[in-house]
């Protein structure tokens, strides 16, 4: 008895794979095409177009709505993972919008620049010491005591 076994190989009859005790349609590409092509222009199918397009495909009325039925679950399947994934990049953003490894380097002090601005250099006046080196100033930043 094949349903009792763990492994069995499905055999198609016309277009229908057998898995356990049920019939599942496998579509060729052609209808999966003219599926998704009608899903496209619509994806909610009208009876009308349901009866027509089952015609034209060599389908019943009821396999075409549960394609569009399960069609819509996966868009839906999708969606949300989109926007998880959307989320989760945000999240990333607004905790850190720049990790340390992406500062381009002219932007970034190292720490023996940024050790040497507070010391007391006799030849610098007080501003001229708060002043990160040259190529160093952030474009747009306003440095402290500095009039732009």
């Amino acid at each position: 008895m094949l349903r009792h076994c763990i492994y069995s190989f499905p055999s198609s009859i016309a277009g229908k794979t057998r898995t356990k005790d049920k019939y599942r349609v496998v579509y060729s590409d052609r209808q999966r095409l003219e599926l998704e092509k009608e899903f496209h222009y619509s994806r909610y199918i009208t009876i009308r177009r349901k009866s027509e397009l089952a015609a034209a495909l060599g389908l019943s009325d009821r396999q075409v709505k549960i394609w569009f039925q399960n069609r819509r679950a996966k868009e839906r399947k999708h969606l949300k993972k989109r926007e998880e994934v959307s989320q989760k990049d945000k999240l990333d953003t607004d905790r850190d919008p720049m990790p340390p490894d992406l500062i381009p380097p002219q932007l970034s002090i190292p720490l023996h620049h940024s050790q040497h601005l507070h010391h007391h250099h006799p030849d610098m006046t007080e501003v001229q010491q708060q002043q990160p080196p040259m190529g160093l100033q952030m474009p747009g930043v306003a440095t402290p005591g500095v009039d732009l």
